[in-house]
């Protein structure tokens, strides 16, 4: 074979090579992302299972299973309250407020009741619009997530716990 033609042979191979690497990541890539396991309870992430149906409760009321000693705001404008079965058998109880305080005094608020009631608290996050703190009792796991809107101002409380 002549030099030239080596070279060219050489290119081919080398192309084709880079090639079958870049095939073999990106196969990789989306096989481990549609295969990361699910956390189990009590490693940090709170997994909200997804619905099968969901019932409305009365705002009068507590969803079935939510916990009472969940600290809630008086005269709150209630504007979710309902439970629902997830389709892995837990059950979800949900309840999301408009609230007259902040998302600093209710992240306080929350913080404060895991703290002096024996709750673990999983995991926490605080921005300017956005607070969330996730904790666990033994029986469940509460998710708080507190936001203000950008534009109307309205702070709102969404507790949603899964047991």
């Amino acid at each position: 074979m002549k030099p030239l033609e080596n070279k060219k042979l050489l290119i081919k191979i080398a192309v084709a090579a880079v090639c079958v690497v870049v095939v073999i990541v990106v196969v990789l890539t989306i096989v481990s992302i549609y295969t990361k396991p699910v956390p189990e309870i009590g490693s940090g992430l709170v997994v909200v299972p997804s619905r099968t149906g969901e019932t409305e409760v009365s705002i009068n009321k507590l969803p079935v299973g939510f916990p009472t000693n969940i600290p809630l705001e008086k005269n709150a404008k209630v504007v979710q309250n309902y439970n629902a079965t997830g389709t892995d058998g837990r059950s979800q109880a949900t309840r999301v407020f408009e609230s007259k305080l902040t998302l600093d005094q209710n992240y306080k608020i929350y913080t404060n009741f895991f703290q002096a009631n024996s709750w673990k608290i999983d995991n926490k996050y605080q921005s300017a619009s956005l607070d969330s703190i996730f904790a666990s009792n033994g029986q469940g796991q509460l998710a708080v997530n507190i936001s203000k809107n950008s534009v109307s101002g309205v702070v709102t409380v969404n507790l949603s716990y899964v047991y």
